[in-house]
């Protein structure tokens, strides 16, 4: 009896600092796939085109992923990343509570860098990332359309122009 105690509490240690060495945080792990993503997004803009202006904006009322500006417009990007879309699409889970969030980011934003809210022209734009089958071949996007889908890095780009409004 003294010796199975005694292999109990062995085992007991040993899975306790186990479990010590193991990071708890699983927001750490998603923290990592969400800059992984942002820095694809970041390059695919980029390479459209889009003039980069900051990562990672926060302040009390949220966070922007990434701004950028094209041509008068400041472009405030949200960016969504999912290793499959089993449970739906990354974009459909940017619900009106994110939203808000963004918007009232976006206008401190444009308040702290001293824009005219009233004469600056911005927009909202959800950038989705999957990543791409190997049967998809890269494809330019037509820069007219307010979405479109294309192949940038091993991933499948999902970029939604003016995705929802402030």
């Amino acid at each position: 009896m003294i010796n199975i105690i005694k292999k109990l509490k062995a085992s007991s240690t040993k899975t306790l600092k186990k479990l010590e060495k193991e990071p708890t945080d699983t927001k750490q792990g998603d923290s990592k796939k969400g800059d992984y993503a942002e820095s694809i997004a970041l390059k695919f803009l980029k390479h459209q085109g889009l003039k980069f202006l900051q990562r990672n904006f926060n302040c009390k009322a949220g966070e922007i992923d990434l701004i950028f500006k094209e041509q008068n417009c400041v472009v405030f990007v949200e960016v969504r990343y999912r290793k499959n879309s089993y449970y739906g699409s990354p974009a459909a889970t940017v619900d009106d509570r994110k939203q808000q969030k963004v918007v009232r980011a976006a206008l401190t934003y444009l308040q702290r860098k001293k824009y005219s809210i009233e004469e600056t022209a911005f927009r909202f734009d959800v950038i989705q990332l999957l990543p791409a089958p190997k049967s998809l071949q890269t494809t330019n996007p037509d820069p007219g359309k307010q979405e479109h889908s294309t192949v940038f890095k091993g991933h499948q780009i999902l970029w939604i122009k003016s995705a929802f409004t402030g």
